[in-house]
């Protein structure tokens, strides 16, 4: 059932003499059992305390929290307490305790979740108004027949099933397919099939926290639509992007006959599909960007992450000082990049996350889709161009494919970054579509220094520096080169100064 059939408020306790409801196209009935909380009309409940003074009231208040919230949280229902206006502090302090398992509990900044709201018993214009206007999504199709497109069984968790049930509550069946290949932490990403009268176009289903699917949905619907060209994007199916208890769904559109762009990178020439990137699909976020007053260091490497890089970077030092090399020490690396003066550059929203698993190459020449917009943000030039770069790189699967000498990796990440040699063209030639990808990239960055009139070399290379600090943290063959290059080019940049 959609989200504008579903009309009914269940009642624990009385039901208030008020036609508030109905004059919003709200029914009224009374709750038992937290299994009428499952029927598919359900949009709220609201739980009546009338003398909050009393341990019997505090005592029924915990037996109805316990008994409903967590079913009402499960399909979508909004939960309302309405209380004595002296007591909404008191009941709310109630509610977290005896309700803890919501994710509104968990806070995340940016992110407000209402899933149970306490509210003063005498203001029912208020609570039908909240009950006629909250997003409860869809209903679940308990009908709905969801099958694995493998071999392998699905094993779901309840509450994802649920999910499931109710963002394609208006089909018969659904196929899901796991998706691997990302790093995100989430509990689960499936490209779904879904059947009804006819077949639907496919879909592709994030399942999360819900305050991180949460920021994922907020980002699209405030930067993403109607910013970022419809044909480069995934459009979110937002009326399927349902919550339950503790997570929620992202529903996009399945890109098809597309490649991911470290597949495509491998076999064809990428050239066009990455310079479209910055050129046409986040063209309108960086055309004429603002400017801001900018350390790059924290930018590029905030402290949290420089804490958690501390370990694997020594590890892998100590392994090149005991090969009786002499690179820099990490503290040293990061000390000389912290030294770089604050000063005003170009300043655009941007991806936050460009990986070389969130583009698709769809077509021929090529025409790149973006995936993924989670963590969309003010970010200097350099940062999502710098990231495919190194992640074209030194990506291992990429590497494992079409291994590339070290010695050409040093001379195009420890060096001059836009310089093409000779050694790069015969040596590398086994990865010749990474390496041209690589300097369309760098060319593109060159060009959007000219176009907004600001150098870009030093703030890329800071960038790149911090992107080969990724994977510098494994000290195995690939971080140990990574290392190898992060030294050198931090020493090129006091050098140059």
């Amino acid at each position: 059932m959609k989200a504008s059939q579903r009309t009914a408020v269940l009642f624990v306790g009385k039901i208030p003499e008020s036609d508030e409801f109905t004059a919003r196209g709200l029914s009224l009935r009374s709750a038992s059992d937290a299994q009428d909380v499952a029927h598919s009309d359900v949009r709220a409940v609201v739980v009546v305390v009338s003398d909050f003074e009393k341990i019997e009231s505090r005592q029924l208040l915990r037996k109805h929290l316990q008994h409903y919230a967590l079913e009402a949280a499960l399909q979508g229902a909004l939960v309302i307490l309405a209380v004595p206006k002296d007591n909404i502090a008191s009941a709310l302090e109630s509610a977290k305790q005896y309700a803890p398992m919501l994710a509104q509990w968990e806070k995340s900044f940016g992110v407000s979740i209402r899933q149970l709201e306490v509210m003063a018993g005498d203001k029912w214009a208020s609570i039908a108004e909240l009950s006629a206007r909250y997003d409860c999504g869809s209903s679940q199709n308990a009908g709905l027949k969801i099958h694995s497109a493998g071999s392998a069984p699905l094993n779901l968790d309840p509450e994802v099933e649920g999910l499931l049930r109710r963002a394609f509550h208006d089909f018969e069946s659904i196929r899901l397919q796991a998706e691997t290949g990302g790093k995100s932490k989430v509990d689960g990403v499936w490209k779904v099939e879904a059947e009804g009268d006819e077949k639907a176009s496919p879909f592709i289903v994030k399942c999360g926290p819900a305050p991180a699917i949460e920021v994922h949905i907020n980002t699209y619907a405030d930067v993403v639509a109607d910013r970022v060209p419809y044909r480069g994007c995934t459009p979110v199916c937002l009326d399927r992007c349902v919550r339950g208890a503790t997570r929620r769904l992202i529903v996009s559109r399945f890109i098809e006959n597309a490649e991911r762009l470290d597949e495509a990178v491998l076999n064809r020439d990428v050239q066009p599909a990455v310079e479209s990137i910055f050129s046409q699909v986040l063209d309108r976020w960086r055309r004429n960007p603002p400017w801001a007053k900018v350390q790059l260091w924290p930018e590029f490497l905030p402290k949290a992450r420089r804490v958690s890089y501390k370990r694997g970077l020594s590890r892998t030092y100590s392994k090149l000082i005991a090969r009786g090399e002499a690179p820099l020490d990490p503290k040293l690396i990061f000390k000389t990049l912290a030294l770089l003066p604050v000063e005003a550059r170009p300043y655009p929203r941007a991806h936050d996350d460009l990986n070389i698993r969130n583009v698709f190459v769809s077509g021929q020449p090529g025409e790149p889709v973006l995936i993924d917009f989670t963590r969309s943000a003010k970010r200097p030039m350099s940062h999502d161009v710098s990231r495919l770069d190194v992640g074209l790189g030194f990506d291992s699967i990429l590497h494992d494919a079409q291994p590339l000498p070290e010695s050409v990796l040093m001379s195009i990440y420890g060096g001059d970054l836009f310089q093409l040699s000779l050694e790069h063209v015969t040596h590398g030639k086994v990865a010749k579509h990474r390496l041209d990808a690589i300097f369309a990239l760098r060319r593109g960055i060159l060009e959007d220094g000219a176009r907004v009139k600001y150098d870009l070399r030093e703030e890329y290379a800071v960038a790149i520096c911090v992107g080969l600090l990724y994977y510098a943290k494994s000290a195995g063959g690939l971080g140990l080169v990574a290392y190898r290059c992060a030294s050198a080019l931090t020493a090129k940049l006091v050098s140059s100064k």
